[in-house]
């Protein structure tokens, strides 16, 4: 009885860190998704500012009141 009370303990402990660490994996990969996200952005109105030469592209990227994505 004794046995199978820290077997299923540590059975519990194993199953929260592998929780625990698929939590962290998520997170880190929300992050990298968003700043793959925000890299794109900053690419497009510098392109669009510098390359093209469109200058409505400062009141689109740079407005205080950002339009919802």
């Amino acid at each position: 009885m004794l046995r199978q009370r820290t077997a299923m303990r540590s059975l519990v402990k194993a199953s929260l860190a592998a929780m625990i660490i698929a939590g962290a994996n998520l997170a880190a990969l929300a992050r990298a998704d968003e700043t793959a996200s925000n890299k794109a952005l900053v690419l497009a109105a510098v392109k669009a500012v510098f390359i093209d030469r469109d200058a409505s592209a400062v009141d689109r990227y740079w407005s205080p009141r950002l339009p919802p994505m």
